[in-house]
């Protein structure tokens, strides 16, 4: 599956007091578009968290059932989500924080859910806003410094813009 990259179709977002529009309270939905960027200096670490995760799952597999369970990263991954109701853990295991971004948007449809039938670009919704889509966006996740990338230290984490 190929990804669009892109740069909103917005200015700044100018927040309303509620109590100052004319039209009533209603609902709606928004569509919460997170991505967080990890720094993963080692694979089969990774891969290592992900067995280990499907053991708290499967505490009574064997070693070799582990190992058959988590060949790869993919696997790891799930495991590691699964382990973790489907949430994904912060900090994720063996990985640094280095960005992010969370968008709030207001959508008209939700994604529909049957996970078969996604849409082709589940993220495109970005690249199509219209001035006033996006309510809200979060950019303090973490971010390291150029020398905590290069130092053998722990990471010196700041917060973001």
């Amino acid at each position: 599956m190929e990804y669009v990259m892109c740069e909103p179709k917005h200015g700044e977002v100018e927040e309303v007091d509620a109590a100052e529009t004319d039209e009533p309270e209603s609902g709606g939905i928004i569509s919460i578009l997170s991505r967080i960027d990890y720094r993963i200096e080692d694979f089969d670490r990774l891969l290592e968290e992900g067995r280990k995760s499907y053991r708290r799952i499967q505490p009574d597999a064997s070693p070799e059932e582990v190992n058959d369970a988590v060949p790869d990263l993919r696997s790891a991954i799930y495991e590691i989500m699964h382990a973790n109701e489907d949430r994904i853990p912060f900090p994720f295991p063996s990985g640094v924080p280095i960005a992010g971004i969370t968008w709030f948007l207001e959508v008209d449809e939700a994604l529909g859910k049957d996970v078969e039938r996604s849409p082709e670009q589940p993220f495109g919704i970005a690249c199509t806003m219209e001035d006033g889509d996006l309510i809200h966006q979060h950019r303090d996740i973490y971010y390291l410094t150029a020398e905590a990338l290069e130092s053998p230290r722990e990471p010196d984490l700041h917060s973001g813009e």
